[in-house]
């Protein structure tokens, strides 16, 4: 297993874009309460896709493309009953007797996976996890894979954002809401290029077989027994079925517990359950600020452990934090990364590590310098551990050693969990209180401050905390001018403002005219905007495309606009909405000033 993860933290197109970054290979098998779909990738590339409990099958989606007629279908599943050893895929026995070409075959099964991808983004929660001992290309697809490998191979990208339209498509006209299959295909025009009915998947049989086909007309369908808007009731389970939904769930968890702990008595085995099943569930022992309550934080745990897995992955449905799990050092900085531009605070936790633990946190480290790292041990592991404190990892926790059941396993594993779930809680609560901090200290220092000027200067020094480059642009009519920057020219003291004075005409850049009109902070990829043209080939192009533009309010309009990149570093995490409400308030105090002189102004007069 590679990775774990719930969809209500990481949309599946999230998820997609990672695998593809990473070019992974193996199964991503997600679940919900409508049931279980697949999607197999290879290098990175989607090569299969299994759709909803194999309800939706090829010979259905090329039917409603008019590629073959319902008596096309039926004959060639005839031929395949008849084979019976023999039996050869579906695609494979159309393409023999020529029904189709390959160009057909190859577009119907790239509808299935879109159809695939289509379903999963309707779903309202579910879980992931991706195999990567599983590669399980469905027979349909293993017929040509050498036109798959030229075709789907190279156009993942592609098939997500036509998934996406679909969905985007299916969500304008109404028809997201259909979770029931028609029991007849009807007519429609045949595709062509990239072109996917939106109401395909709401009106295709349940099964290509020729038993199921034969007893469509005689099933009752959920609308006969007032049973097909079941998504549309209220899906809190009664009190009085809660007992019974606790023991399935506690009986789910004592399996998973036993399959990975076979050796395991049973009495420990149902204390352990126990304890998972109210892991996170009661509040940590440590206060949380109530500035917390909104804020989005994130667990990513890098281990080979399946048991401390299991157990934290439990922990993070139970209490809310968002949970990535993975034993590949692969997946950590893109996801760390994904997690950072969701706004989302990730901490990540390093498990015992058989390789060069020391380069992997100096890698992460350098790419994250802000990112708080807790490295797990045992005590036998203390000599290797400790010299990472020089690396910048904030803790080590020590770990009970899961490989070797003794008495004391369960008290051990229970007390090191309670003891790690406070202190991760301790580890966000600090960071918050660190930022609370540096809200109080700029107000603080800010109030002998008499002047724009010396607000804008003194908001620049702030963002230049936290991004290596940084420039005040004072909004003129039609332009803005570089009044002055941080660690813009390479001469002097980098971290002091340096006076600039060039300009150049606002309409060139899209991205600052939507901030000044919409009077919110920019974050994000600089791409495709004037910038590149007009500052980027004064200043040089910063090594990472992120870019924060922070407007100053005063009397109503943006006064300025303060920039940052990274310049020639790694972008760093960064918590835009702290600098923000810096801005705010440095606009109030530009307003105040204001104010203040017009009334010592009127009261000399007077």
């Amino acid at each position: 297993m590679s990775f774990t993860g719930d969809l209500e933290h990481l949309p599946i197109v999230d998820i997609i874009q990672l695998l593809h970054a990473t070019r992974k290979s193996g199964t991503l098998t997600v679940r919900s309460r409508k049931g279980e779909s697949q999607l197999v990738f290879k290098d990175g590339f989607i090569v299969s896709a299994n759709h909803l409990n194999n309800s939706v099958r090829i010979g259905q989606v090329l039917t409603k493309m008019d590629a073959i007629s319902s008596e096309q279908l039926q004959q060639t599943l005839l031929e395949q009953k008849e084979a019976g050893d023999n039996r050869k895929p579906l695609i494979a026995t159309l393409l023999e007797n020529g029904t189709i070409n390959k160009e057909v075959a190859y577009k119907g099964l790239e509808n299935l996976i879109e159809m695939t991808v289509v379903d999963i983004l309707t779903w309202d929660g579910g879980t992931f996890d991706l195999s990567v001992d599983s590669v399980q290309v469905s027979d349909e697809y293993r017929y040509f894979p050498e036109k798959l490998h030229q075709e789907i191979s190279l156009d993942t990208q592609n098939v997500l954002m036509d998934a996406l339209r679909i969905y985007d498509e299916q969500k304008r006209d109404g028809q997201l809401e259909e979770q029931t299959f028609d029991e007849e295909p009807t007519e429609t025009a045949p595709l062509s290029g990239k072109q996917s009915p939106p109401d395909m998947k709401t009106t295709l049989a349940a099964s290509d077989s020729p038993a199921a086909e034969s007893e469509v007309s005689t099933q009752i369908s959920a609308a006969d027994l007032g049973l097909d808007n079941l998504d549309e009731l209220d899906k809190v389970v009664p009190d009085v079925f809660q007992a019974i939904k606790d023991t399935e769930v506690q009986n789910e968890q004592l399996a998973k517990i036993q399959l990975l702990l076979p050796d395991l008595p049973e009495k420990e085995a149902l204390r352990f359950t126990e304890f998972l099943r109210r892991f996170g569930q009661e509040p940590p022992p440590v206060a949380v600020p109530s500035s917390m309550e909104n804020q989005s934080q994130a667990l990513v745990f890098f281990s080979q452990d399946k048991i401390l897995t299991y157990a934290l992955t439990s922990l993070c449905k139970n209490s809310g934090l968002h949970g990535f799990t993975t034993d590949d050092i692969n997946d950590l900085e893109p996801i760390v990364q994904q997690y950072l531009e969701k706004e989302i605070e990730p901490i990540l936790v390093i498990d015992r590590f058989p390789g060069a633990i020391h380069d992997l946190i100096h890698k992460i480290k350098s790419a994250f310098p802000a990112l708080t790292i807790i490295q797990l041990g045992t005590a036998s592991d203390f000599s290797v551990a400790l010299p990472m404190f020089q690396y910048g990892i904030r803790s080590i926790l020590p770990r009970p050693e899961t490989a070797q059941i003794d008495n004391d396993f369960v008290d051990e594993i229970i007390q090191f969990l309670s003891t790690f779930y406070a202190y991760i809680f301790y580890c966000f609560c600090q960071k918050n209180s660190q930022n609370l901090n540096k809200v109080n200290a700029f107000i603080t220092g800010m109030r002998n401050l008499t002047g724009a000027p010396d607000v804008s200067q003194a908001l620049l020094l702030q963002v230049g905390e936290y991004f290596p480059r940084s420039i005040t642009f004072v909004i003129g009519k039609g332009e803005v001018v570089a009044e002055r920057g941080v660690g813009i020219l390479h001469e002097g003291d980098m971290r002091k403002p340096t006076s600039l004075q060039f300009r150049f005409p606002l309409e060139t850049s899209e991205l600052m005219t939507q901030v000044i009109k919409t009077e919110q902070f920019f974050f994000g990829m600089c791409e495709n905007d004037g910038l590149h043209d007009e500052l980027f080939k004064l200043i040089g192009a910063p090594k990472d495309d992120r870019i924060l533009l922070l407007p100053m309010k005063s009397n109503g309009r943006v006064i300025t606009l303060t920039y940052g990149d990274f310049g020639e570093e790694e972008a760093a995490p960064i918590q835009v909405d702290i600098l923000a409400i810096l801005a705010h308030q440095a606009g109030l105090i530009v307003e105040n000033s204001f104010f203040q002189k017009q009334l010592e102004k009127k009261q000399k007069s007077s």
